[in-house]
């Protein structure tokens, strides 16, 4: 690396791996509903961020018994390189209109997917919070989170590939 020259975000991710096992990731999720009914918040319907966010989400459903989920499905990552926003498959929007919803992911990284959901939420005329088990502190905070990371770390769940 040149001296005085910043290395792109991608090429400062840790090599190796920290794994979050399922002991580790129930634990969190426990703690992230803990902090969501500490809070006094209740929703109406739980946002699962496909693929990652949907195995919390499935968890928070019952831990905070919101029965109504949905899902939407972008894709942010080649591998452990960040691109662009691709979406997969997105609800109707206009289906979340005058209702509270919280929107679920395993990991806020930079916020452009919680960023990308919260605009389409806001034009919708929906109200929503977000929540992510781990937070990594380049990202802008999500309304709740149960760990935070290193901002170079890289985590690796175990629904993950």
């Amino acid at each position: 690396m040149t001296p005085g020259v910043r290395q792109p975000a991608a090429a400062r991710v840790a090599t190796r791996p920290t794994v979050v096992s399922w002991d580790d990731a129930m634990e969190a999720s426990r703690a992230l509903a803990g902090r969501i009914a500490d809070r006094g918040a209740r929703y109406d319907t739980i946002l699962a961020v496909a693929r990652g966010g949907l195995v919390p989400a499935g968890i928070l459903s019952y831990l905070l018994g919101v029965r109504d989920i949905a899902t939407v499905s972008l894709d942010r990552y080649r591998g452990r390189a960040a691109s662009r926003i691709r979406v997969v498959r997105e609800p109707d929007w206009r289906g979340f209109a005058g209702r509270s919803v919280l929107v679920v992911d395993e990991i806020l990284d930079e916020g452009a997917t919680l960023r990308y959901i919260g605009e389409r939420m806001s034009g919708a005329g929906a109200s929503h919070a977000t929540a992510v088990l781990y937070h990594k502190r380049r990202a802008p905070a999500p309304d709740y989170f149960a760990r935070a990371a290193p901002a170079d770390s890289w985590l690796e769940f175990p629904w993950g590939e």
